[in-house]
């Protein structure tokens, strides 16, 4: 592990270009609390290890300018930084990329290049340039510099049972554990990662870092298919426990924390409490004091309501009902008179009559209504009150 030392050395170095992020306890559960690390000037923890890595560039490392390889976190926080310090920065950033922060690296004056599948792909570009290459997270300097949360932590919250940490390539999982664990060994982490790019798992599982395929996740930010040697190396002897979560998961996580403390995170930012949501650690149920690390919020807008929308479908507060029912005069208006004495809101219905499958008999109609409810049990009810109606013959989820 890193020493205890050079974090806090490299806290004195970055620490007055930072932020020093709030934790608050969240009130989803009074033994909860959130490290708004989305709250940093470019949307995530990612400047504490980029600006640690700036400031220690030789001379002539600076004056070649400096080339990253990120989704979109790391990437923003090299180029407002390397701006800052007067650096010639270049970023190469993959394929699927959230707007947003394509758009957010281009304005920090970078120069941005779109090119391969993944981060390991823009990795390998980035290598070729004849320019300083900072890597995302495997490097002792990155990892360094997101230790210095775990100072935070500590000064922040007495009495510490564990943290939850996101985790991609592996370096804020590394620099928190090097700092805490030698700190306080008493206190519990695990990391979590989604099972859209579970590197982390098949790492631990296989005793090494080794390629995973990916897919699409609301956790883009943490889509890393292959752990970094170095924090892999810190983090599988000291981590407590590591946590697996859908993007189901993550979606009804960031819905909550918008709900309950009215903080926006992105999916990566919320990976940590879902694992916490969904309890699916023993060690959450001795545990009187968690912290989850929201470790970004740069959300693009469009995301954001898919997002919301699963995380509403999954809390039982949305829900389309495919309901087959009697082609009659009047038979719709019942059936949404149904629906609404139980108080539940129709969003969107699709009646067509023309255009349908060609399994529907003639008679009947196949009717698609979106419903925003209040719980499980109220959908219940609605669907129940439905199917002892005259007009419906069948109804489907």
């Amino acid at each position: 592990m890193i020493s205890v030392d050079t974090i806090k050395n490299t806290h004195d170095l970055i620490k007055n270009h930072i932020i020093k992020t709030p934790l608050i306890r969240s009130n989803y559960n009074d033994k909860v609390y959130f490290k708004l690390e989305n709250l940093q000037k470019t949307g995530s923890f990612k400047e504490r290890g980029a600006l640690t890595a700036l400031m220690k560039l030789t001379k002539s490392e600076s004056e070649a300018g400096v080339v990253v390889a990120s989704a979109g976190n790391h990437s923003q926080a090299i180029a407002y930084h390397a701006r800052r310090l007067g650096i010639t920065c270049k970023v190469y950033m993959p394929l699927n990329t959230p707007s947003v922060k394509i758009i957010n690296t281009k304005g920090y004056g970078a120069e941005v290049i779109i090119a391969g599948d993944t981060v390991i792909d823009c990795v390998e570009l980035a290598k070729k340039c004849n320019m300083t290459f900072i890597h995302p997270f495997d490097s002792n300097d990155i990892i360094c510099g997101q230790g210095t949360l775990g100072i935070e932590l500590l000064e922040q919250l007495d009495e510490i049972d564990c943290v939850v940490v996101p985790v991609g390539g592996g370096g804020l999982a590394a620099g928190i554990i090097s700092y805490i664990k030698q700190t306080n060994p008493n206190i519990k982490i695990i990391s979590a990662e989604s099972d859209s790019c579970p590197s982390m798992s098949y790492a631990l599982k296989c005793g090494n870092p080794c390629h995973v395929n990916a897919f699409p996740s609301l956790a883009d930010g943490i889509a890393v298919r292959k752990v970094g040697d170095i924090p892999f190396n810190i983090i599988k002897d000291h981590i407590d426990d590591h946590i697996v979560v859908s993007d189901k998961q993550i979606a009804q996580a960031v819905v909550t924390i918008l709900d309950k403390d009215k903080v926006l995170v992105e999916g990566s930012g919320a990976v940590a409490f879902a694992a916490v949501q969904q309890n699916l650690s023993p060690i959450f149920d001795s545990a009187q004091k968690i912290i989850c690390i929201c470790s970004g919020g740069n959300i693009d807008g469009s995301v954001l309501c898919k997002i919301i929308e699963r995380g509403l479908k999954a809390s039982g507060r949305l829900v389309r009902l495919c309901v087959m029912m009697k082609d009659n005069s009047g038979n719709l208006a019942e059936i949404l008179n149904i629906i609404g004495s139980h108080d539940a809101n129709v969003r969107n219905i699709i009646h067509e009559k023309t255009f349908q499958n060609n399994d529907t008999p003639l008679g009947i109609v196949r009717t698609y209504i979106e419903i925003e409810t209040t719980s499980f049990d109220q959908i219940d009810n609605v669907i129940e009150s439905l199917k002892n109606s005259d007009p419906v013959l069948g109804i489907t989820i």
